[in-house]
Parts: structure tokens; C-alpha cells; sequence
């Protein structure tokens, strides 16, 4: 399970002020709201997980604010809150899926969905079976990304392909 706040533990950096509509760059485990200035103070730091867990944002329980979770392998521990707690426990996925998280059936709660080798195994449920299994990509080398394009309250996937500016021209790096 995830390590309790703590000395020694990865913090985690979130602008409370965009909690609803959260967009993260993540690196090391460190949210940063894509859309956050530096200067922001609205933004606090909390612990929740170990250093090689996958992070990710969801609002888990449907009251409209995006809480922290992890993934280590294919187990999941969410929180429904910032205190370091575990809130729900489940195991989704394989080891090595890359984790995504939406909202795939507009209920308004946040649920898993993975990622692999081109694949969407997406939940409607904490653990469990995939509701949607479909294949979705351009490429092996493509990134998973996850909106609401349309506005309607549903989630659904894209791909991000991988590119280099090389010679003043964008070219695949495929």
C-alpha cells in the first residue's frame, strides 16, 4: 500500500484553485497543473506513494474534486482525500499497462482504464473486467491522453504520436 505522509517521501505539488478541471504535467511523482504560475498560493504539497509508483488523478467518489491515487504494477490504491489515506484498493490491468483514468460513462466518478501495446481496457468499476476493449492507435511508439473533447461529460481516449524537430522540419520518430 502506499506509504503514509512522511519524511522521505515524494511530495506531490497541486493548484487547488484548478482541482475540478485538473491538467498535470507529471514528473516524479510532482503534480504540477499545467496552467499553474510559479508564484501561485493556492498550491500545497502532500506525500502519497513510493517513488516507483505510477501517479494518477481522478475524483473517485463523484463530488466533483480530483484526489490522489497510485498504481504499482497492476494494483491500484486511490485516496479520496490528501492525508495520505486509502480510500479504495483493487487490482486492474497487468504489469507494464500504462495507466489512464476517466470518466468513460458520464456518471461523474473517475474510473480505471489501461493502456497496452495499442489496446484501451477501460472500467466502468473499481477493478473487475474491461466494459470497452478496443484497439486505438497510430503506432506502437504512441502515448495515451485522455479527455472530455466534446464537453458532454464523458471521457474518452486519444494518442499523442512522438515527434522530433529535426532540420527545421517536424517529422515522425517512428
Amino acid at each position: 500500500m502506499p506509504r503514509e505522509a512522511g519524511p522521505g517521501a515524494n511530495p506531490w505539488r497541486v493548484d487547488m484553485d484548478r482541482r475540478a478541471l485538473f491538467s498535470a504535467i507529471i514528473v516524479s511523482l510532482v503534480f504540477v497543473p499545467a496552467t499553474a504560475a510559479a508564484e501561485s498560493v493556492d498550491e500545497f504539497t502532500f506525500v502519497y506513494g513510493a517513488p516507483t509508483d505510477y501517479p494518477v488523478m481522478g475524483d473517485w467518489n463523484g463530488d466533483g474534486i480530483d484526489t490522489p491515487g497510485v498504481v504499482r504494477g497492476n494494483s491500484w490504491y486511490l485516496s479520496n482525500t490528501y492525508n495520505g489515506s486509502v480510500d479504495l484498493s483493487f487490482t486492474y490491468g497487468i504489469a507494464g499497462d500504462v495507466a489512464v483514468v476517466g470518466d468513460w460513462n458520464g456518471d461523474g466518478v473517475d474510473t480505471p482504464g489501461v493502456y497496452r501495446f495499442g489496446m484501451w481496457y477501460l472500467s466502468n468499476s473499481f477493478g473487475g473486467a474491461g466494459d470497452y476493449v478496443f484497439p486505438y492507435a497510430f503506432g506502437l511508439e504512441d502515448l495515451p491522453v485522455v479527455g472530455d473533447w466534446d464537453g458532454n461529460g464523458t471521457d474518452t481516449p486519444g494518442v499523442v504520436q512522438q515527434v522530433s524537430l529535426c532540420n527545421d522540419c517536424l517529422v515522425s520518430c517512428a
